[in-house]
Parts: structure tokens; sequence; C-alpha cells
């Protein structure tokens, strides 16, 4: 009944066999060589420069200078994803070995928070609003089903207090969205 509760920590939780730790590898390496490879569908996209005709030599250098430009967009894209995915994963692997039922929700938040924020600079506002939604329906049921209202909010406010000190979460955690 409780495999679901992230503030709980399960009988041999704070372990990751081979396997496991080899599947988070391999999802990372597949995100990542995705991302290249929309890139370098970008970079296709740039064409020979014409003969010696001036105006389309023009044209050429205006075409060039907005497919750098859109590029340069992608990549910072591309970059975003990836580093919301890597906060995620730290913040799920951080929550993995935390013992304490309030800081485990507070990483269990923050976890679901990385995947909002790759879900937005993956799939645009309309995905992040579908996301949204679905994060929003996923944390009621779980506080409800598994009575954790009070946790919840004794969480919420560690982690207000947390905003005006030092992150004691975060030490480790390269994230995309500061708040």
């Amino acid at each position: 009944m409780s495999n679901f509760d992230p503030s709980v920590v399960k009988a041999g939780e704070n372990h990751t066999t081979i396997e496991e730790t080899e599947n988070q590898v391999s999802l990372a390496y597949g995100m990542a060589i995705h991302e290249l490879d929309i890139i370098l569908e970008l970079v296709n996209f740039i064409q020979e420069p014409p003969g010696d005709d001036h105006e389309a030599l023009k044209a050429y250098r205006d075409q060039t200078a907005k497919d750098v430009r859109r590029l340069l967009v992608r990549v910072n894209i591309s970059s975003g994803i990836l580093k919301a995915r890597d906060a995620q994963f730290h913040y799920h692997a951080k929550r993995l070995r935390t013992t304490d039922r309030i800081d485990r929700l507070r990483l269990w938040n923050r976890e679901k928070k990385q995947e909002l924020e790759a879900a937005r600079l993956r799939d645009g506002e309309r995905g992040f609003e579908a996301a949204s939604k679905r994060l929003e329906e996923q944390k009621r049921v779980v506080i409800k089903c598994y009575k954790l209202e009070s946790l919840w909010d004794k969480a919420m406010q560690r982690e207000k207090s947390a905003g005006t000190q030092v992150d004691d979460l975060s030490s480790d955690c390269e994230t995309s969205m500061e708040e």
C-alpha cells in the first residue's frame, strides 16, 4: 500500500542495482543523443553558399545568421532540458538516501518540479499545462490517499524557510528552475 508514498522509506530503497543504474545512465545518454540529433538536423538545414551573385550572397548571409540564431536557441533549450532531467535525477537519488519524511516530501516535490521544467522546455506551454495538471492531480491523490496533509504542510513550511536561507537540499543538484 505504501509503495507510492514518497515520504516513506522502502526496504532496500537506498541501494540501487547495477541494472537500475545502467537504465538511468542509458536513459540520460538516450536523451542527450536525441537532443544532439535535433541540433544536427538544424545544422543540416544550412546550405552551401551561392556563386558570385552579390544579392544571393547577401541573402545567404542573412539566412545563415537566422539559422545560427535558431540553432543557438535549440542548443539552449536542449541544455535546459538536460539540466532539468539531471536535477530531477539528483533529487530522486537524494530522496532515496534520506530518511526524514518531511525532507523526502520536499525532494519528491522538487523532483516533480524539475520534471515539469523539462516538459515545459521540451513541449512548450501546452505540454507544460498538461503536465502541470497531471502533477497537481498526482500530488492531490498522494496527499489524500496516504493522509499526508499535515506532513505536506510542514514540508512546504520548511521549503519556504529554506527559500530565505541557504538551501539545505540542493547542495549537489544543478537546477534550471531557481526560485
